[in-house]
């Protein structure tokens, strides 16, 4: 199956051992994993350099990361929020959801869990892509590449990550 071969990530937690860690978790995909500690920077970033996923600790000090979801969902909708919380309870999972997260991990989570849903979204947004019939010649071309790469090697041979560390 073709990945979404320019994912960028964006990690987003004032714990920055934590933030590394998700970090080389997801040196497994194919994707440019950048890290910050707070939400204000996150969304520098964004500025700069939209994201295809941001993973963000909810608990944050300054503005927490359901704030940041919001924001995130309000200026960049495809952009998929997936929330991690070490304080989890039902209430606030369906809260998070109910603002536009993707998905809600609580901590300590299993790397694997993490991967797993970070690919499904990358895959969700990969299938939007394909699927959106406004830009056929943008639709066309992807095609043409994902064949492409198809052809030349399994996506099991590519890892490749690049870390920022701000």
């Amino acid at each position: 199956r073709y990945v979404v071969m320019s994912a960028r990530i964006l990690v987003v937690d004032d714990n920055r051992d934590l933030a590394h860690g998700v970090a080389l978790a997801l040196g497994k995909l194919p994707a440019r994993v950048v890290v910050t500690s707070s939400a204000e920077e996150a969304l520098d970033l964004l500025d700069q350099d939209p994201a295809d996923v941001v993973l963000s600790d909810i608990c944050m000090s300054g503005r927490d990361g359901l704030s940041l979801l919001d924001c995130v969902r309000e200026r960049w909708s495809q952009t998929r929020v997936i929330l991690l919380t070490g304080y989890g309870t039902v209430g606030s999972a369906v809260d998070a959801m109910k603002r536009g997260a993707f998905d809600y991990l609580t901590k300590p989570f299993d790397n694997e869990e993490l991967l797993v849903v970070v690919r499904r979204a990358l895959k969700e947004i990969d299938d939007e892509e394909e699927a959106d019939p406004a830009d056929e010649e943008t639709a066309s071309k992807k095609k043409k590449k994902k064949k492409k790469v198809e052809q030349a090697l399994p996506v099991t041979a590519v890892y490749f990550s690049t870390f920022i560390i701000q």
